[in-house]
């Protein structure tokens, strides 16, 4: 599993225990991890989290975790969309070994918000970066992992104006409260 690989499967401010062929860096960001660890010529064996296995070389992703995480992503864009997640679903995304943003991606499309694209935000911060079509004239939203009501979080719009929003429970009830018309 090489470290691009990883940024489509871990969260942003995830703490996680790397465990490589020489050694094990616990409680560690993929971004820390990255900066640490990943110039060394050492392969990556497991990833543990509450010191259970989420990842082994071996045999792949546990699938709970997995399932988890496209839950947690879903309901962080929106929420009303858990109502109607299903065991078909990530069984078929997790079985043609689609990332967790892929998932998230795809369990997306044909709903009135499309998920271009999802991803760790280059600073390194915690954020997470979405590419979006559907909300308004917006077309990217970057947000923290550990955002709370109340916050504020960055939108674009497709003429290139940033906006500060206000969260308000999911990204889409958030930008459909700013009042913004498509």
């Amino acid at each position: 599993m090489t470290a691009t690989n990883l940024y489509n499967y871990l969260l942003p401010l995830g703490k996680y225990d790397f465990v490589t062929t020489s050694r094990t860096y616990e409680n560690k960001t993929l971004h820390d991890f990255n900066q640490i660890a990943r110039d060394k010529n050492d392969d990556l064996t497991q990833i543990n989290q509450n010191k259970a296995f989420i990842w082994k070389a071996n045999s792949g992703w546990n699938f709970t975790f997995y399932q988890d995480t496209v839950k947690q992503l879903i309901a962080l864009i929106d929420a009303k969309q858990l109502s109607s997640f299903n065991h078909e679903f990530i069984t078929s995304v997790y079985h043609q070994n689609q990332s967790i943003f892929s998932a998230v991606k795809t369990w997306f499309d044909g709903s009135d918000i499309s998920i271009c694209e999802c991803s760790h935000h280059k600073s390194g911060n915690g954020h997470l970066d979405f590419a979006i079509h559907g909300l308004a004239n917006i077309c990217r939203a970057v947000l923290p992992m550990n955002i709370n009501s109340g916050d504020f979080f960055n939108i674009y719009t497709i003429d290139s104006s940033k906006f500060g929003c206000i969260w308000h429970s999911d990204l889409k009830t958030s930008i459909l409260k700013m009042g913004l018309k498509n």
